[in-house]
């Protein structure tokens, strides 16, 4: 298999993260990374072609407390979905 050389930007903290999981695997960053990323890719193709899995509102009552990929992600998250006129838009709060 032919194979390129990539280079992105990714929080130091989740890198170190990453290494901690590559040494208790005895498998090098790069290898990792190529094996969490065909496991991406299969998971997305088995939801045909949805990153999260499909849901209804009755699920979501019953489910358990969120992921902590999505619990450290929930500030960013509440900052793209703040519309103007919602109560967290404070840009036309008055002095």
């Amino acid at each position: 298999m032919e194979q390129k050389i990539i280079t992105f930007r990714c929080p130091k903290e989740l890198v170190d993260r990453v290494d901690v999981l590559a040494d208790a695997l005895n498998m090098t960053r790069s290898a990792l990374v190529v094996d969490m990323i065909r496991i991406f890719c299969r998971q997305v193709r088995n939801r045909k072609g949805r990153v999260v899995p499909g849901y209804t509102a009755g699920s979501l009552r019953k489910c358990a407390p969120l992921p902590e990929w999505l619990v450290e992600c929930r500030p960013q998250l509440q900052k793209r979905t703040a519309r103007p006129g919602d109560a967290a838009d404070s840009s036309d709060a008055s002095e």
